[in-house]
């Protein structure tokens, strides 16, 4: 019995190969409207991981303009820390992008997933630029769909991170919130605020701070910890941020429940607010008040920030 065996033709077999390569990298630039795409880049410290959700009713290839929501996740976090975060960035129409933070090797939190926001949490000299890394993987985003204003959030570390953007890539940004965060670049404490003042050059966006009266762990009087993390008191960090952002529309508040009261800055640059919003014993955690939602009140102020003509 002779049994035949069919050899494919190699220009056949090369064709092929090419089609199924294209095939895959365009399939790596897809986004899936309502649903997460996960995208790596090789960067020195190693590699990088983030995922991008493009809204319902998103069109490959349209020239349609969608604003940007960039979720940072908090100490020992991940990407889908915070399901609300993109529930409701989908609900706005909202392109979603959230990070992977790279482990720690801060002796506090050595392996725990942070970010590199100053003094906390990623530890290393100089450790993971988390700057850069957000730029590349928001160029990526750019580079499939047309992005117009951009917006970041963070909690706790990933607050930390929001004002290090602020600090240092403020052009970036239409608005930015940082949930029971701090300023915490060079040496942290008042240090920090005098980097930020130095290195935000003539940047303008909105700032919104939200902060616990009874946070243990980011202390609203602020804390020179023994682990060599010093964060400085809320009203400081909020103060130095209306003052960076040259806030002379005077101050009002125009929110106040039993527990939280907000405290707005008006008049900045770009037209923009600075805005502290306070929780009554609220601690370190997503807050649980009657008739108030933070992730709806974060949204809502980035719908209220002043959009910029060009991102």
């Amino acid at each position: 019995k002779t049994t035949t065996t069919a050899t494919p033709n190699t220009d056949t077999m090369k064709a092929f190969l090419f089609i199924v390569f294209l095939a895959v990298l365009t399939n790596a630039q897809r986004l899936v409207p309502g649903s997460p795409v996960r995208f790596t880049m090789q960067r020195p410290e190693g590699l990088r991981e983030f995922w991008v959700w493009a809204p319902p009713g998103y069109v490959q290839n349209s020239t349609k303009p969608y604003s940007l929501v960039m979720f940072f996740h908090g100490l020992a976090g991940d990407y889908n820390q915070v399901p609300q975060i993109t529930q409701l960035a989908m609900k706005s129409n909202y392109v979603f992008v959230s990070g992977r933070g790279t482990p720690s090797v801060f002796p506090s939190f050595k392996g725990s997933r942070a970010w590199n926001a100053g003094v906390c949490c990623t530890g290393g000299n100089p450790g993971p630029d988390d700057v850069e890394f957000t730029r590349n993987a928001i160029a990526k985003v750019k580079s499939i769909v047309k992005i117009s204003n951009m917006y970041a959030v963070g909690w706790s570390n990933g607050g930390f991170m929001v004002d290090k953007l602020g600090c240092e890539a403020g052009e970036m940004w239409t608005a930015i919130a940082s949930h029971a965060g701090a300023t915490v670049i060079g040496k942290g404490g008042s240090d920090a605020l005098s980097k930020c003042d130095s290195s935000i050059g003539n940047n303008g966006f909105s700032y919104l701070h939200l902060h616990g009266l009874d946070d243990p762990v980011v202390p609203w009087a602020g804390q020179s910890r023994g682990d060599g993390i010093d964060l400085p008191p809320t009203l400081q960090v909020v103060s130095r941020w209306a003052t960076r952002l040259e806030c002379k529309g005077g101050v009002e508040s125009n929110y106040r429940n039993n527990l939280a009261t907000n405290l707005i800055h008006k008049g900045c640059r770009n037209g923009g607010t600075v805005e502290l919003m306070t929780g009554a014993k609220q601690g370190h955690e997503w807050w649980s008040i009657p008739n108030f939602s933070t992730f709806d009140y974060i949204f809502d102020f980035f719908k209220r920030a002043p959009k910029k003509k060009t991102n």
